[in-house]
């Protein structure tokens, strides 16, 4: 039996727990799951410069996608704008995923790390709702090819510098 494809899932540890699980539940028949250990509480515990080749290494390296969960806090947790910065490096397939318990602005945009929404814009990350993707958990192989194939695009990435904690819808 061939070896499960690896899926990096970056999430806000103290606002979206409930969905990581959720999540497990559904695609850890399909998929192995891994998170980084980087996240205490929402707060990224080392150095940005420290803990981004770290995630590039253990974490990112070894996955062939990222997905965001992006909730309440999303946009101001430094370790998920430091997994979609690593992911970028990396060239990974990211897919953001739209939670129900997500911000939105005055405008209806949801608040996302300033880096992930430029990618999103751009079309190099996919924007999915929870709902869709959990609709059918087998999407997720076509989800992920399209996303890989926006990686191999090298126009549409934005990589700007290392993350700092930046709320933007």
């Amino acid at each position: 039996m061939p070896a499960k494809r690896k899926i990096f899932v970056s999430y806000n540890r103290s606002s979206d727990q409930e969905y990581f699980d959720r999540f497990c539940t559904a695609f850890s028949d399909i998929y192995d799951i891994i998170r980084d250990d980087i996240q205490a509480g929402g707060s990224c515990s080392e150095k940005p410069e420290e803990a981004l080749p770290r995630l590039r290494k253990e974490f990112i390296g070894v996955a062939c996608c990222a997905v965001v969960l992006c909730g309440a806090e999303t946009a101001s947790d430094v370790s998920v704008a430091l997994a979609v910065k690593a992911a970028l490096d990396e060239r990974r397939a990211l897919i953001a995923v739209n939670l129900p318990n997500s911000r939105a602005d005055s405008l209806g945009r949801v608040q996302v790390p300033e880096q992930l929404h430029k990618n999103i814009v751009s079309g190099y990350a996919m924007w999915l709702e929870w709902t869709r993707l959990l609709e059918s958990p087998l999407s997720m192989g076509a989800y992920i090819e399209i996303a890989g194939r926006n990686a191999r695009k090298p126009d549409l990435a934005i990589n700007d510098e290392l993350p700092m904690p930046l709320a933007s819808a």
